[in-house]
């Protein structure tokens, strides 16, 4: 929701039209879009953050990531992030959500990942940009213990 206000003695454009900014009204806390879930594919296995997870590395190797818009505004433009640590430079892929309901999950995939690290322990962790207005912060993101294991 946006609210338009209208200041006394704002400032005019070229053609004396009053500038009007939009802005939003406070948020709740934890009125936000929050990482539901991550879902390795195409094993099907949601991932856990309190236990290793083994992942079976495929070249269809792909990360289903649920995000969900628990607040009361609709969202635009969300950007989340999924990184997988490895030596050298991790691997990092970043989608957008342009359109995000109150009340609603939006899934995005992300494929194409490259080889992940075989065999040792890595970190998995997606990240959901948080909104103008946001407070609670903890529930954006997430990090998985990962071994992925060659299928």
């Amino acid at each position: 929701m946006f609210v338009l206000i209208r200041m006394h003695g704002a400032p005019e454009d070229e053609h004396g039209a009053v500038r009007v900014e939009r802005t939003r009204q406070g948020l709740a806390p934890g009125e936000a879009p929050l990482l539901e879930s991550v879902t390795a594919l195409p094993d099907g296995k949601q991932l856990s953050t309190s236990s290793e997870n083994t992942v079976t590395a495929t070249t269809d190797l792909a990360f289903r990531v649920a995000v969900q818009d628990s607040g009361s505004f609709q969202e635009f433009d969300v950007k989340v992030t999924l990184t997988i640590a490895k030596t050298g430079a991790p691997i990092v892929k970043s989608k957008t959500i342009a359109i995000i309901n109150a009340g609603e999950t939006k899934t995005l995939v992300f494929s194409d990942l490259g080889a992940p690290p075989f065999g040792v322990p890595t970190t998995v962790k997606v990240d959901v940009q948080p909104v103008p207005g946001e407070k609670t912060l903890t529930n954006n993101s997430a990090e998985y213990r990962v071994i992925f294991s060659l299928g």
